[in-house]
């Protein structure tokens, strides 16, 4: 699942856009939503704050409303550096600003200069992309899971609820699969240290194999690092 998320106070502009996004999906077989917002508030916070969404956001810059594009744009950076940002603007001396101002900025797109050709250009290049190699997948009868493998930071088996554990930057979920069910999908960035747990090796900090734990970069420790998983 992609999510586009425009912050757009026209409504004009926010049907054109919508109008794009749809013209440009029509043809690939991807799961999207669109997600329209006039300012910044307390939906779109929450958004910025879930890490596990693959999003792309097409922000206006100058909005009808104290905070403006740039603004949100650096709220998403403080958390989200991966995420792609498109600015729109009726103003062209913004550009300079924009590209100092906010790290990893994907187009520049003035609404006056060809911007549907423009806007359905960059959006079609971002979805040819290939994501789903970097999303893990879950679907059952409950639960629809999408999450980027970089955002999991370890999984493990619940011996009680006999659940897998999905540990992820911002969220926890249980599944129902194996360990090695799950880890023929996540590869061999994720270390099994024991027959019940696998861990994101780029979040290991260090081991502590006479006490059998793993701490990772946020703080956390894994427990328990058994000796036949030691190397």
């Amino acid at each position: 699942m992609i999510k586009f998320i425009v912050v757009e106070d026209d409504k004009n502009e926010q049907n054109e856009i919508k109008k794009i996004i749809n013209k440009v999906t029509f043809k690939t077989d991807i799961n999207f939503e669109i997600k329209v917002f006039e300012k910044y508030d307390s939906n779109l916070k929450a958004l910025i704050d879930d890490c596990d969404e693959v999003k792309i956001y097409i922000l206006d810059i100058e909005l009808d409303n104290k905070i403006s594009g740039v603004q949100i744009a650096k709220m998403i950076r403080k958390i989200d550096l991966e995420d792609e940002i498109i600015f729109i603007t009726n103003h062209d001396h913004m550009f300079e600003e924009v590209y100092r101002s906010v790290y990893k900025v994907y187009d520049f797109i003035e609404k006056f200069n060809n911007f549907e050709e423009r806007l359905t250009k960059s959006l079609t290049n971002l979805l040819n992309r290939e994501y789903s190699n970097k999303v893990f997948r879950y679907t059952a009868r409950n639960v629809e899971l999408d999450v980027y493998f970089k955002n999991i930071l370890y999984v493990y088996r619940d011996s009680c609820d006999r659940k897998l554990i999905v540990r992820s930057v911002s969220n926890t979920y249980a599944i129902n699969m194996t360990i090695k069910e799950i880890k023929e999908k996540l590869g061999p960035k994720f270390k099994q240290i024991s027959r019940s747990c696998l861990v994101n090796e780029d979040y290991i900090e260090s081991f502590n194999f006479k006490d059998g734990y793993v701490i990772l970069s946020n703080g956390e420790k894994v427990e328990y690092l058994a000796k036949s998983y030691r190397s």
